[in-house]
């Protein structure tokens, strides 16, 4: 399980190493926690490609490795399709140093659960 620290200790680590004006867009279990959430979760997965990583997203594997943390990237727009303003609806968490954290849509992160249909979603 993931507990906040470690979660936190994560995003102050990045914040720390990568680029001025850095972005990531959490969902899944770590984003419903943000969202007030009891659930644990065992990873953190946030919005990207599970195929070809950028730069950034080398460093959070990176990161994430060297503290034994799980992270998953999760290419949502190719699984459910995005709601219409959904980037304007997304929940600002914090700004650690170079990152902001934003939690996904709270729809997308809806239809995403319904699109997965575990019976712990529903």
């Amino acid at each position: 399980m993931l507990s906040r620290t470690e979660i936190e200790a994560f995003f102050q680590r990045v914040g720390d190493e990568c680029e001025p004006g850095s972005v990531i867009y959490l969902l899944g279990g770590t984003a419903l926690g943000y969202l007030g959430s009891s659930r644990p979760t065992m990873d953190l997965d946030y919005v990207g490609s599970d195929i070809a990583m950028n730069a950034f997203q080398g460093l959070l594997s990176q990161i994430a490795q060297e503290m034994q943390l799980e992270i998953e990237a999760v290419p949502i727009d190719e699984f459910i399709p995005i709601p219409e303003g959904a980037t304007e609806r997304a929940i600002f968490i914090e700004t650690y140093e170079n990152l902001s954290v934003y939690v996904v849509d709270p729809y997308t992160i809806a239809l995403s659960k319904i699109d997965r249909g575990c019976d712990t979603d529903i």
